[in-house]
């Protein structure tokens, strides 16, 4: 299943305020290291936590 930006959209209509202050990044078959280095993040800040945290969510359900 291919999925486009206008998938989202319900995102900036139901939540407005929120829209211009958070960004969603899905990543597939990449480690939370790999994730972070192409997103120019850093591991210290948290970020690590919550890919690693996301990513093991979604293997628990089955994604």
């Amino acid at each position: 299943m291919t999925t486009t930006a206008a998938d989202r959209m319900w995102f900036e209509e139901r939540f407005p305020e929120l829209a211009g202050a958070y960004c969603f990044t899905l990543a597939h078959g990449l480690s939370p290291t790999e994730v972070l280095r192409r997103l120019e993040g850093r591991e210290d800040c948290g970020s690590a936590r919550v890919v690693h945290d996301t990513a093991a969510a979604a293997e628990s359900a089955g994604a």
